[in-house]
């Protein structure tokens, strides 16, 4: 036996271990617990299936690769320009 207080009822009083639950305490939803960890199952696993953003992710990734890909090959490109232009001006001071 205990003695309980809860906070819809005021004091309680001594109630045996295995006493019902006061109906403020119970969930509001209205499926039992078996039921809701099943739904809870099913809608992770639908989440996990649903491929309606793949295609997007996928266009932001090759997005990304050619900005990447660009950037070196500019800043390869711009460096062998430089050095051609240096050599012009070098034959053109020459003369």
């Amino acid at each position: 036996m205990k003695r309980l207080r809860n906070s819809c009822d005021g004091f309680v009083g001594v109630r045996p271990a295995r006493a019902r639950i006061p109906e403020c305490f119970r969930p509001a939803h209205p499926l039992p617990l078996p039921v809701r960890m099943r739904h809870i199952i099913t809608s992770a696993y639908a989440l996990l299936r649903d491929d309606t953003g793949q295609d997007l992710i996928e266009y932001g990734m090759l997005a990304s690769l050619i900005a990447i890909l660009a950037m070196v090959t500019v800043g390869e490109l711009g460096l062998q320009i430089s050095d051609l232009w240096t050599g012009i001006v070098q034959l053109a001071e020459k003369l």
